[in-house]
């Protein structure tokens, strides 16, 4: 449930006025802003059911989205002379949320 998730793209307009760092919270409506783009450009009446099945409304979405950015790693590789920005998902991530 979002409630037991702490991405700050899950945060309401409470949450972002307790924070101390206006360009945190400028970034953080940005993030939130864009993901919600992305769910109404491609979520339209036209998209096969079984894909509007995993995000049936915008907030099942941005929960989803920011479940797997929690286990998203980003880096800065360079092969020749291309710089590209890898998005790893690591499964085993998960397990540093758990306490055993």
């Amino acid at each position: 449930a979002a409630d037991e998730c702490s991405s700050l793209l899950l945060a309401t307009e409470d949450d972002l006025a307790e924070l101390q760092d206006p360009d945190l919270v400028s970034t953080i409506r940005q993030q939130q802003k864009r993901v919600l783009e992305f769910w109404e450009k491609n979520w339209h009446s036209g998209v096969p059911l079984k894909i509007k099945r995993l995000a049936e409304d915008p907030e099942r979405f941005i929960w989803a989205v920011s479940i797997a950015q929690t286990r998203c790693i980003s880096m800065q590789t360079r092969i020749g002379a291309l710089v590209q920005e890898l998005n790893m998902m690591i499964p085993y991530a998960d397990m540093l949320n758990h306490s055993f």
